[in-house]
This record gives structure tokens, C-alpha cells and sequence, in this order.
């Protein structure tokens, strides 16, 4: 097993193992994952997509590199299979683990009761506006360090978005267990990817600093990535509640 996994089939297997277990879990119908496939849609257009263009970019700069021996071969704008995969294994996942979590709202109400958290939106715009402004001051000090500088900058902008997108107590409730979570399935990817290394990074594009064998710039673009499609995913809406929205705006009319 261990023989196999050390080939080429590597990074397809992380992703297999990163999703299998979301992925079927998600088939239960007291989960209902699947009937929010608009929302997935929203997330892998609207978030997905712009970081897959930012991998071509950052792949083609030289930020990072993937090695030939731990991937099967074909590549599309320079970016192996499994690398664009991993915008929609990852990304389907966590949104798993953020349903479930919305789905047990009240447990969550209960828990954050008993430990006496109460989540003032006031202070937690601003915790995400002084947040910001530090990382836009840091991204503006490391301007040669272009994966610091670009990820520090769109981590501010995330930042931003969590202030201003108008995101009610619900969706922090969701949203700090669902981060925290999350972080450790972030932790065993990547410490994979980066120990073996299935992708190597550029000590010239970036801080040097890791912890483990992580580059600290990667705590960054997981938090975007991770909190932009968190973020996404709960404010579109479906087609069924839009439709149904429709319903019960539309006038009623007497029947004789």
C-alpha cells in the first residue's frame, strides 16, 4: 500500500481520501447535502474558479511547483489534474461539514449558551477590520515576497468581506466551529503535500517561515479560500427557496 502511494497516484489519492468520506455521507437524506447544488455551483464559480486562475498565475510565476513524481502527468495551463481537483474535493467537503453544522442549530445555540460565548457582531466587525488593516500594513512591508503580498492582501479582503456581508450570530455559530474543524483537515492536507513534497514552494516568493513543514503563507490562503466559500454558500440561496419566496410573495386570488 505504502509502495502505491508513493508514485504518481499520490496527490489523486490525497484528494480521494480528502472527500470519499463527505461524499457519502452527503448521500443521506436526513443530511440533504446534495439539495444545495446550487450553493455548491455558487461556490466552485465564484470562489473556486478566480483561485484556480490564481494557481496559474502564482504556478506559472514560480511561487510554487509540483512534482512530477507524485502526479499522474496531464496538466491544463500548467496545473496538474489533481491540483484543479483540489478546489472542488476541499472546498466540497468543509461545505459538508458547514451544512451539518447549520442543520444542528440549536445544538450549536446550546453550546455557545453554556459556555457563556455571546457573539456581539459589533465586536466582531471590528476584530475583522483591525485584522485587516495589520494585514494590509504587513502585505504593504513585503512587497518584493509576491505570494506574502498577494495572500496577505486577499486574506484582508476576506477580512472585509466577513465585516460588511451583512452575516447574522447563525452564520458565526456555523461559522467558528466549522473554521476550527476545518483547520485540522487543512493541517493533514497539507502537511502531507508539503512533507513528501508533492509541491515545493519558492524561498524567494515568500517569508520563509513555517510551521511544520507548512509555509505560514498557506494559513492564509486556506483561510480565504475556506471563509470566501463559507461565506458564499450561506448567502446564495437555492432555487427552491427562491422559488418559494416567489410563491408566498405572489397575490392570492379568491377562488368563487
Amino acid at each position: 500500500m505504502q509502495e502505491l502511494l508513493l508514485t504518481n497516484y499520490l496527490y489523486l489519492a490525497i484528494n480521494i481520501f480528502a472527500v470519499i468520506i463527505p461524499f457519502f455521507l452527503s448521500l443521506r437524506k436526513d443530511v440533504r447535502f446534495f439539495n444545495n447544488w446550487q450553493k455548491l455551483l455558487n461556490v466552485y464559480t465564484y470562489v473556486a474558479l478566480p483561485f484556480i486562475l490564481w494557481d496559474v498565475w502564482a504556478t506559472g510565476e514560480g511561487h510554487w511547483s509540483f512534482n512530477p513524481d507524485y502526479i499522474v502527468g496531464p496538466r491544463i495551463a500548467g496545473l496538474p489534474l489533481e491540483e484543479i481537483l483540489f478546489f472542488f474535493t476541499i472546498p466540497f467537503s468543509c461545505l459538508f461539514i458547514f451544512q451539518v453544522l447549520n442543520e444542528r442549530k440549536n445544538l450549536l445555540k446550546n453550546i455557545f449558551e453554556k459556555v457563556a460565548i455571546k457573539l456581539n457582531k459589533t465586536y466582531l466587525k471590528l476584530i475583522s477590520l483591525l485584522a485587516a488593516g495589520i494585514l494590509i500594513v504587513s502585505a504593504l512591508l513585503t512587497p518584493t515576497l509576491s505570494y506574502t503580498f498577494v495572500v496577505l492582501l486577499t486574506s484582508a479582503f476576506t477580512l472585509l468581506v466577513l465585516a460588511f456581508a451583512r452575516l447574522d450570530q447563525r452564520f458565526f455559530r456555523v461559522y467558528i466551529i466549522y473554521i476550527v474543524i476545518v483547520f485540522f483537515l487543512f493541517l493533514t492536507v497539507n502537511s502531507v503535500l508539503t512533507a513528501i513534497p508533492v509541491v515545493s514552494y519558492s524561498e524567494i516568493h515568500t517569508l520563509g517561515v513555517r510551521i511544520g513543514t507548512i509555509p505560514v503563507e498557506d494559513f492564509f490562503y486556506n483561510f480565504s479560500l475556506l471563509t470566501s466559500a463559507a461565506i458564499v454558500f450561506y448567502k446564495t440561496k437555492s432555487i427552491k427557496s427562491v422559488i418559494k419566496e416567489i410563491k408566498s410573495a405572489a397575490p392570492k386570488t379568491d377562488t368563487l
